[in-house]
């Protein structure tokens, strides 16, 4: 019965489709635009009084000004800091990677080492730290400003009362 059903109104709109065209009304066919998250949407970088900024329609975020870092955009949800001396040496020098998830989402607890950095209506962004060296360790100066940085970027967790005051992370709106 279902099927003979089905087939009945498969045929009954296919006749419509032929139909309504005679008539001299066309209905054409709209795509609906879904807009996709991504990360890294107008992405900038600023300085301004001893800091750098990493600014997206997202979220902000601050480091010392004057240490040498960049970024990469991986996907539409991850993002990549490097401080730039040991990315630039061989040693990696990522400092801390931002990965937005869904509010359902909660594969992240299987990583080693993170926070959550910032949390907004629709995403989750978590910080995720290296587990291993990133800079060359007989390079006294590496060392100095890579510690500074991934001492900032730690500061990323807005779960700890502590640390949510001097939060490095501002999720916009």
């Amino acid at each position: 019965m279902k099927r003979k059903f089905k087939n009945t109104l498969l045929l009954f709109l296919c006749t419509l489709s032929v139909i309504i065209p005679s008539f001299g009304v066309q209905a054409e066919p709209k795509a609906i635009e879904i807009e996709e998250f991504d990360i890294s949407s107008g992405i900038k970088t600023r300085a301004s009084e001893g800091s750098a900024y990493l600014e997206t329609d997202h979220f902000t975020i601050y480091f010392p000004g004057d240490i040498s870092w960049d970024y990469e955009s991986v996907d539409n949800n991850t993002l990549i800091i490097y401080y730039t001396p040991a990315k630039d040496a061989g040693f990696g020098g990522r400092v801390v990677t931002i990965k937005a998830y869904d509010w359902a989402d909660n594969s992240y607890e299987d990583i080693p080492e993170y926070s959550i950095a910032g949390l907004d209506s629709e995403k989750k962004y978590v910080a995720i730290f290296p587990t291993d060296l990133q800079y060359d360790p007989s390079d006294s100066t590496q060392e100095a400003e890579y510690g500074r940085m991934l001492k900032v970027a730690k500061r990323m967790d807005c779960e700890d009362e502590k640390l949510t005051m001097d939060n490095p992370f501002d999720v916009i709106g």
